[in-house]
């Protein structure tokens, strides 16, 4: 059985025995792949800190069919992104991008742009204003959605077709927007209406059009509490069409940290050292 390469990000890691840890990895070439790494929990060393979330690592394992752990020979970081392992509130964002890929991607599916998807927010959230990335969040929940299949439908309502009205909503529970005669004939669950959903469907919008400047956005999407009500309904889009439930740890820390440091970070790039 001969070793194979890719490029990897780690998900989540746990315990196995005592010296030794399971690794699960979203690879570029080889999707979600489960690795163990003998003797990473002793002392670390260059292969445990190759083998940590928050960094790009090149991972040689050898892949084994028919079983659901792989084992690694080497690893090495290629890419690292300081200021998710030194801001609190920059890690919750991270956090929360790694653990939607490990409970939404299944295993050995393979989708290098999706890869590319997860470095790049990865990236984003390492160096962006404080006030941007709550919309980092969203533009990276929403490319996972289109990737997966299940892409919010912007207009017009999803269950009749008519050219949505202003007071439209979004539902989760049926894939997008729906004017207000369907809702109260169907009596859709999970409606929502006013401030969140309107600033949802308009971030959407303007991405899916090109119109969208995630450096470049109006006030109300960097108020807090409202961004917290935007990432709910994406959460609940994800779970309805995913058919998984996603009561993400990392949404408990992130909301922890984001009461610590509301006004989030700035500047917007960590400073050279």
């Amino acid at each position: 059985m001969a070793p194979v390469k890719s490029r990897a990000i780690v998900l989540r890691t746990h315990r196995l025995r005592e010296t030794s840890g399971v690794i699960v990895c979203y690879t570029e070439a080889y999707g979600k792949v489960r690795l163990v790494a003998k003797g990473v929990r002793k002392g670390g060393g260059r292969l445990g800190a190759a083998l940590e979330p928050f960094v790009v690592s090149g991972v040689v394992f050898y892949l084994r069919d028919g079983r659901d752990l792989s084992l690694v020979s080497n690893a090495e970081i290629m890419r690292e992104f300081p200021s998710l392992r030194r801001d609190p509130l920059r890690m919750g964002y991270a956090a929360v991008a790694l653990e939607l890929v490990e409970r939404l991607v299944p295993d050995r599916d393979p989708d290098a742009a999706l890869f590319a998807l997860l470095e790049k927010a990865l990236g984003d959230i390492d160096g962006a204003p404080g006030g941007r990335l709550d919309p980092i969040l969203w533009d990276f929940e929403l490319a996972v959605a289109e990737r997966l299949g299940y892409e919010p439908v912007l207009a017009p309502c999803t269950l009749c077709g008519e050219p949505g009205r202003p007071d439209a909503g979004f539902a989760p529970s049926v894939g997008g927007v729906v004017c207000v005669e369907c809702a109260r004939a169907r009596s859709v669950p999970s409606l929502a209406r006013g401030p969140a959903a309107g600033l949802l469907l308009r971030f959407a919008r303007d991405r899916k059009s090109g119109r969208l400047s995630l450096w470049d956005l109006p006030p109300e999407a960097i108020d807090p509490e409202l961004g917290y009500e935007v990432a709910e309904l994406l959460r609940r889009h994800l779970e309805a069409h995913s058919d998984r439930r996603l009561r993400l740890n990392s949404m408990s820390y992130l909301a922890q940290m984001k009461r610590l440091d509301p006004a989030g970070q700035e500047p917007g790039r960590h400073d050279e050292e």
